[in-house]
């Protein structure tokens, strides 16, 4: 863009500039805060999207879980998962499901639910009977190699 279009437009910023250097300052500022904003959310992005396979590294996690839908005992089941190919390990776990129930009494997501939840979870897994022989397993938990 070159001739007099160019001139006629500096001419006119030139002789506006005094009037309207707020309204020129405004929308610097205004373009600034967006960008900087906009850098903000790319860059905890980048740490969410980072974070996560690093959880995983760190706490070795489970590839697989099994829950075998048997009421009659399996001898061997764990040792047979553990000899797949591809599998790393194979070990015997209890599942345990627990859910909070709401009281008028306690608003939800109060300290005081978060505490009686935790004790009836502690409870649950004191309750938990011992590997007696001839119990099937209530969860095998498998690593990939």
């Amino acid at each position: 863009m070159t001739g007099p279009a160019v001139h006629v437009a500096w001419y006119r910023f030139r002789a506006t500039f005094r009037r309207r250097w707020g309204g020129y300052l405004t929308l610097a500022l205004l373009i600034g805060l967006v960008g900087g904003v906009a850098l903000g959310a790319l860059t905890a992005a980048r740490r969410t999207y980072a974070s996560y396979p690093a959880l995983l590294a760190s706490t070795n996690p489970s590839d697989l879980l099994v829950l075998p839908q048997t009421s009659t005992h399996e001898p061997g089941l764990v040792d047979q998962l553990a000899r797949l190919p591809r599998v790393r390990s194979a070990e015997e776990g209890e599942q345990i499901t627990a859910a909070t129930l709401p009281d008028p009494v306690v608003p939800a997501g109060s300290v005081a639910l978060a505490a009686v939840a935790a004790l009836v979870l502690a409870n649950l897994v004191a309750a938990l009977p011992g590997r007696a022989a001839g119990r099937t397993p209530a969860a095998i938990v498998l690593r990939a190699e």
